[in-house]
């Protein structure tokens, strides 16, 4: 399992939010959104970003990338 899948589902619930209303933030929908956090689909480069603009985060947080 691609560690960014259990990283956007942490952020989403530390952040007290529902699918739905991640999706919304995104725009798209429920399903789609609940498909890239269960990983049955690939998250496209587009909302990968929109996820890190959503949470203020780094890509490097999502993809756990560590520079000494």
């Amino acid at each position: 399992m691609k560690k960014y899948i259990e990283k956007i589902k942490k952020l989403r619930v530390d952040n007290k939010l529902k699918q739905s209303d991640v999706a919304k933030a995104l725009n798209i929908s429920t399903s789609c959104y609940s498909n890239y956090e269960q990983g049955i689909r690939e998250l496209p480069l587009e909302v990968f970003i929109n996820i890190c603009n959503l949470y203020k985060i780094s890509a490097n947080y999502l993809l756990d990338i560590e520079y000494d």
